[in-house]
């Protein structure tokens, strides 16, 4: 009973409203690794977009791209055809008050190299959407965080 109290008070100092304390950020957590991606894309219903994500290993050791994870308000207005390169699994993850689509990519980032990993979306609902991306390197809980929108004009 008291080691179940050490962790549920654990979980409670990690997590603050269901966001893991220190994510909601632009800032890079994860040491020689950083991410670019657009954090707005304008669109109209009806047309095929691309959110590109470019992760960089500035290391000098391989590190693995684990997977991306798109907060489910950023995706409502849009479909998600595939990706270039191809995930290798999908998962819809909820989680304390978050709710996630999950691509598992378990690629190889090279030392000193950039994968460009492509979205290939179509813009279905007017409306703007607003959602965290988290890229996750070496393990599906270590990621980076940005906050990102798609406007979706008629």
């Amino acid at each position: 009973m008291v080691f179940a109290f050490f962790v549920l008070a654990g979980l409670g100092m990690l997590f603050f409203d269901g966001v893991q304390a220190g994510w909601p950020s632009d800032e890079p957590l994860i040491e020689d690794v950083s991410v670019q991606l657009d954090d707005i894309i304008y669109t109209k219903v009806g047309d095929d977009f691309i959110l590109a994500i470019d992760v960089t290993n500035y290391g000098m050791d391989t590190r693995n791209l684990d997977s991306i994870d798109m907060e489910t308000t950023y995706l409502e207005g849009v479909e998600v055809n595939k990706a270039d390169p191809r995930f290798q699994g999908f998962d819809h993850v909820v989680f304390m008050n978050e709710d996630f689509s999950t691509y598992d990519f378990q690629r190889d980032l090279t030392a000193n190299s950039t994968q460009t990993v492509k979205f290939y979306m179509t813009a279905a609902k007017a409306g703007t959407y607003t959602g965290y991306v988290d890229v996750c390197i070496d393990s599906a809980v270590d990621c980076n965080r940005y906050e990102a929108t798609i406007v979706v004009e008629e």
